[in-house]
């Protein structure tokens, strides 16, 4: 499961991604030494720094890292709908 096919922008090939949920929220799945990373910011208009920052899962790889990010994505299009 590639992460472009998912609609994620490559920020670094094998290294980060990120999909913009809105207009103040994005997710990023970033690499680090000892796996992936899945996390969320919302910012404000007139604020460069994120407002809100969550790190939604640790995963040894990828493709779990892709699917934890996707059930978050939906969970938060159920709950704003």
């Amino acid at each position: 499961m590639k992460p472009s096919n998912l609609g994620y922008m490559v920020g670094i090939p094998n290294e980060l991604y990120f999909k913009t949920l809105n207009r103040f929220s994005i997710v990023y799945i970033d690499r680090q030494e000892d796996g992936w990373l899945v996390v969320r910011e919302t910012h404000r208009k007139d604020r460069l720094e994120p407002y809100s920052y969550r790190q939604i899962i640790k995963a040894k790889s990828l493709e779990y890292a892709i699917q934890k990010a996707e059930k978050y994505i939906q969970y938060l299009n159920r709950k704003s709908a």
